[in-house]
């Protein structure tokens, strides 16, 4: 009786260790909460997001991501573009942008930092699993090109972009 009580102790903490171990595994596939974007210069980087679910549009809804794609891959051949995420031209970007008002569009349903900096090369962006909200990330620095993101960046397994910036 003795042995049997100690070996349902010994196979729970195996268990439990287990657990642990694979949880942690999991996390660290995919990111651990953070969508990372590795820039390839020392200077100064900026980032600015922008959600592009208009207000009372749903995610599960086709006709919405369509046309959201339609503005930023006018010239995608796969139509579900916007979920895996791409560089977007810069006229077509900063044509967007030149009407963008924040209210007309879903908030992100988390606290999110919208704008932010680089630190040591690297821009960290908090993330959730599986979170659609698609997305327009705007990276600018002093003496370089602006680039530009769109996509369901904040969601998913990604752990680092690379980024190349262009020099002015």
């Amino acid at each position: 009786m003795y042995q049997s009580f100690m070996m349902k102790i010994l196979l729970t903490g195996i268990f439990c260790i287990f657990l642990f171990v694979s949880n942690n595994f999991a996390q660290s596939v995919c990111g651990d909460g953070w969508y990372r974007v590795r820039v390839n210069t020392d200077e100064a980087v900026y980032y600015e997001l922008f959600t592009l679910l208009p207000k009372n549009a749903s995610l599960n809804d086709e006709k919405t991501i369509e046309s959201v794609n339609r503005i930023f891959f006018p010239k995608a051949v796969d139509p579900k573009a916007l979920n895996t995420g791409a560089k977007v031209e810069n006229p077509i970007a900063e044509n967007f942008l030149k009407n963008y008002k924040s209210a007309d569009y879903e908030p992100v349903f988390y606290k999110l930092n919208l704008s932010g900096a680089a630190e040591k090369r690297l821009i960290k962006i908090q993330a959730a699993e599986n979170y659609l909200m698609p997305v327009l990330l705007k990276l600018t620095s002093p003496g370089y090109k602006t680039v530009y993101y769109a996509g369901t960046l904040l969601g998913g397994c990604r752990i680092v972009q690379e980024v190349n910036l262009e020099k002015l």
